[in-house]
Parts: structure tokens; C-alpha cells; sequence
């Protein structure tokens, strides 16, 4: 089953093709059923054909030779010939239709397992994804673009078809993840990377022309990732995470393997640490990459429960905010002493 979704990015058009684990089987099983009817009919119509020449024949024969015995008078020959044609004659059409029978019983039999084969995995698929949901994702782009995904790139490769300049990118299945998490992205921006301590490629995409803007959200990027994960003990499932600088955004958003922040707070800062806008890139990109564990790698089952997320992410968005800047804002300590004395209330160990 494919999901197409067209961007048109200036007058180019990119198509996107979701791929899920297994196609619809449903149209596999309607087409072997109309086969199976058409196998039925053939079947029933060549019987019948070949009882009524055998009888034909038979007959022809029958009375042929009735007709040569009564010239001679043999009557109890007769007799006998005809006893022996009727029981010839019912011993065809019953091998004839126990054929017939037997054809129909195995086409029709096929197709019911199959069903009863589509029917099991329908369901399983269906209770499977109360729980997880993987995603393998390929981008059909212009060669001049970039597409990225959750997971990293497999392969590209020509697809003459589509276009005359387009290319098709693969990407590798994701973890399980929640289906609010999945994301692309197809432009023209370039990117700088580092590696964190454990070997988690991270990158950072803007536009070429502020690409040396991006330099301190990189190494604030690979801090935070060295920092969450020890202070988590758990490593993340991905091999590379992306940060692309986004215009006219809300904020940030978490995309499991690829974020997404507003351009001005990620590109404006030098390294100079009395930036102005040091403190919105440090609580920012702090909140997105503790996502990638509190809301990413775990999940609140429904949304009713997406405080969870929230609330867990701006704990530790503070704790980590004060392990890239001593001085604190306004916000941050505001944010830090409400969650200081959520903890510490009464009660609060149970």
C-alpha cells in the first residue's frame, strides 16, 4: 500500500512515497477469487460437454449395434450390451463430476485458507500496531536537493521515469516510534557535522549562505547528546541525528532523528557567550534533544498523557541548561524551582 504526498518545492514537484512492511492483500485475494470462479465455470462447462459426448457417442454405438443384433435376432446379447453401456455411461459421468468436484473443492479451498492466511495477519497487524510502528521511507527528489529522513540514507539512484533529473532516496527502517514523530525534509541546504562521544553523527542544514552561523548550535548539539546520555544510561537507537534550521516555525519540534528549530534561535549566535540569544538557543535545542528519550525512545500511550512528555522533558531541560550555562534566565529558573517543588512536595516520592 503506498501513501503518496506531492511538495511542490518552487516549480519543482517531489513526490514521497511512504512504503509500509506488506501490500494490501485484499486486492491478491479478490482477483484469486474471480480466478477461482472463472476455474469453477471452465471446469463445470467441460463436464458437462464431455458427459454429453460420451453419451452421444455411446448411444450412437448402442443403437447401432441393437439395430445389427435385432437383424439377427440375438435378444439376449442385446440385453446385455445395453446393461453394460448404462453402467459404462454412469461410471463416466460420475468420474466426470467427481473430477469436476474435486478441481472446484481445491481452487475454492486454496482461496479459503488464503483468506483465512490474510484474516490472521490483518489482525495481528492491526493489535501489533497498538504498539509499535516502523517506517521504511523513500523520497523520489531533483538531483539538486537534499532529502533526509528519521533514519539515515541507504542509497540513491536514478530514476529516469520520474524525471529526467530526479533521484531516488532510501532510507534505513526506523526504531519503533510513534507515527507523530515521522518527518522528511527536501531542500537545498548544507550542513556541517561532528560526532559525539559514542559515534552519533549530528548535523546541522541551513541555508548555505548562514551555514557559518551554525557552528555553535553544532557543538551545543553534540554536548547535549554526550550529556543525556550519560546522565541516562541509555543510548539512543539511532546512528545520526539531524537539526534543520526551519523559518517561520513555532519553535522546535522533536522529529526522532530529525528536529526541526526556528532559523533565528539556532543561527544568530557566535560563539561569543554573551550572545543574546545564547539562552533561547541553549533552552531550546536543550528541550529537543531531551525529547529524543522523554516522548522519542519513550512514549505516553495516548495523548491524554502527553504532560508526561512535557513535563519530564522540561525537568531535564533545565538540568541541562545549567550544565551548558552557569547563569540562568528568568524562564529557566522559574521553570527549574516549579519543577524543584513539584519533586519535592509532600508525597511527591510516591
Amino acid at each position: 500500500m503506498r501513501l503518496k504526498i506531492l511538495l511542490k518545492i518552487g516549480s519543482k514537484v517531489i513526490t514521497l512515497q511512504f512504503l509500509q512492511f506488506f501490500k494490501s492483500p485484499f486486492l491478491v485475494v479478490v482477483s484469486e477469487v474471480v480466478v477461482v470462479i472463472v476455474v469453477v465455470v471452465v471446469v463445470v462447462v467441460v463436464a458437462v460437454v464431455e458427459v454429453v459426448v460420451v453419451v452421444v457417442v455411446v448411444v450412437v454405438v448402442v443403437v447401432g449395434v441393437v439395430i445389427v443384433l435385432v437383424a439377427v435376432g440375438a435378444v439376449l446379447v442385446i440385453i446385455v450390451i445395453v446393461v453394460v453401456v448404462v453402467v459404462v455411461v454412469v461410471v463416466v459421468v460420475v468420474v466426470v463430476v467427481v473430477v469436476a468436484v474435486v478441481i472446484v473443492m481445491v481452487a475454492v479451498g486454496a482461496v479459503v485458507v488464503k483468506v483465512v492466511v490474510v484474516v490472521v495477519v490483518v489482525v495481528v497487524v492491526v493489535v501489533v500496531a497498538e504498539v509499535i510502528a516502523l517506517f521504511l521511507m523513500r523520497i523520489v527528489r531533483n538531483k539538486s536537493h537534499t532529502s533526509l529522513s528519521n533514519a539515515k540514507l541507504i542509497s540513491t539512484r536514478d530514476v529516469p521515469r520520474a524525471c529526467q533529473d530526479c533521484v531516488l532516496d532510501t532510507f534505513f527502517r526506523t526504531p519503533k516510534m510513534s507515527t507523530y514523530l515521522v518527518a522528511v525534509a527536501v531542500s537545498e541546504y548544507h550542513n556541517i557535522s561532528a560526532q559525539t562521544k559514542d559515534g552519533k553523527l549530528i548535523r546541522i542544514f541551513t541555508p548555505e549562505n548562514r551555514i557559518d552561523q551554525a557552528e555553535y548550535t553544532l557543538n551545543t548539539t553534540v554536548k547535549l547528546f554526550n550529556y543525556f546520555k550519560d546522565f541516562f544510561f541509555v543510548e539512543q537507537p539511532l546512528t545520526k541525528y539531524d537539526v534543520v534550521a526551519v523559518s517561520n516555525h513555532p519553535g522546535g519540534m522533536e522529529n526522532w532523528g530529525l528536529i526541526f528549530v526556528v532559523d533565528f534561535a539556532i543561527l544568530n549566535c557566535a560563539p561569543a557567550r554573551n550572545c543574546e540569544l545564547t539562552d533561547i538557543l541553549h533552552e531550546l535545542m536543550a528541550h529537543e534533544v531531551a525529547h529524543q528519550w522523554f516522548g522519542n525512545l519513550v512514549t505516553m500511550k495516548w495523548w491524554d498523557d502527553i504532560w508526561l512528555n512535557e513535563g519530564f522533558t522540561t525537568y531535564i531541560t533545565n538540568i541541562a541548561w545549567t550544565f551548558l550555562d552557569n547563569s540562568t534566565s528568568e524562564v529557566s529558573r522559574g521553570n527549574t524551582n516549579v519543577c524543584k517543588k513539584m519533586v519535592d512536595a509532600p508525597g511527591s516520592s510516591e
